[in-house]
């Protein structure tokens, strides 16, 4: 993660608190996502979801209009061991209905 003052490769600045609850969910496992968006010309946590958060839930966080980034804890057996498993993946939002200017601003 990019430090304070410092600029990720899309030439966006990063807010401090997003790398704190970064290793939240990376770390300490104590939550489930991270919604990011683009506010100011900054990225900026828009919501933050709780370990017990389901992903019925979790798409209902997702605008049907605007574009997001999204780190999310995924939890699932692995195929040789059976045993849990967890990574993180990180996911660009970008629905249809969202302006064509949004889409390449967050692509």
């Amino acid at each position: 993660m990019a430090k304070q003052g410092e600029e990720m490769d899309s030439g966006l600045p990063v807010d401090p608190v997003v790398e704190t609850v970064f290793k939240d969910v990376k770390l300490k496992r104590t939550k489930r996502l991270m919604v990011l968006v683009i506010k100011d010309d900054q990225i900026t946590i828009e919501k933050i979801a709780k370990r017990k958060t389901n992903i019925e839930e979790a798409y209902g966080y997702f605008p049907e209009t605007e574009c997001r980034y999204i780190i999310w804890d995924v939890e699932d057996n692995s195929v040789n061991s059976k045993r849990p498993v967890s990574k993180l993946y990180f996911f660009t939002w970008c629905p249809q209905l969202a302006n064509t200017r949004l889409k390449l601003y967050t692509l």
